[in-house]
């Protein structure tokens, strides 16, 4: 889950180790039937440690995401070249109202 106004980074675990893959890309689209392209991060934007990514995001970045499902794709080069592809995965956007409280006094 992704809140929208948040920058929580994204933290993506491989089912095995990604650090010694000469390429590595994340991509965030939107979920809907015209998918559009939201970000994408290059092995060097993202902190990679043995098989967890972790793809930096800004409070502007979420505040702007739609309050719907997007999908995350993941893919690399192997060292001999050839293209490693992982299952996508779906990601709910969601709106959270609770960074303000408003109290009103009462009688």
């Amino acid at each position: 889950m992704l809140i929208q106004g948040a920058n929580n980074p994204l933290t993506i675990k491989f089912s095995e180790s990604v650090e010694n893959l000469p390429t590595l890309v994340v991509t965030l689209w939107t979920g809907n039937r015209n998918a559009q392209l939201v970000k994408m991060w290059e092995k060097p934007d993202m902190m990679i440690s043995g098989d967890t990514a972790v793809c930096d995001l800004t409070e502007e970045e979420t505040r702007n995401l739609s309050n719907s499902t997007h999908v995350i794709e993941a893919k690399g080069l192997d060292g001999n070249g050839f293209t490693v592809f992982w299952a996508a995965y779906d990601v709910d956007v969601l709106n959270r109202r609770d960074k303000v409280i408003v109290l009103t006094e009462e009688g």
